[in-house]
């Protein structure tokens, strides 16, 4: 699976340890600085939508269900957009 993503030195990288199945899940999924996680494609997500909301000075439901994905998240602090501060 980490070949398919090309995540097989990401992993040796982060862990320096045989393949481990739950470690294999953590980097796919809640690893923000690994660029194919689950975790950074819905910081991404929910940066780009407070984005278009800033420019475009509204917020829709999709704005508000971006948000709801990424409470709390540490990264907010070192964004531009006014919601991750």
């Amino acid at each position: 699976m980490l070949a398919c993503i090309g995540a097989v030195r990401t992993y040796r990288r982060i862990y320096r340890s045989a393949l481990d199945p739950m470690k294999v899940a953590e980097l796919m999924m809640l690893r923000r600085d690994v660029p194919r996680s689950v975790h950074h494609c819905l910081w991404m997500a929910d940066l780009s939508m407070c984005e278009l909301a800033e420019t475009y000075g509204t917020r829709g439901e999709a704005d508000r269900l971006s948000a709801s994905c990424m409470p709390g998240c540490a990264i907010r602090a070192s964004t531009r957009c006014s919601r991750w501060a």
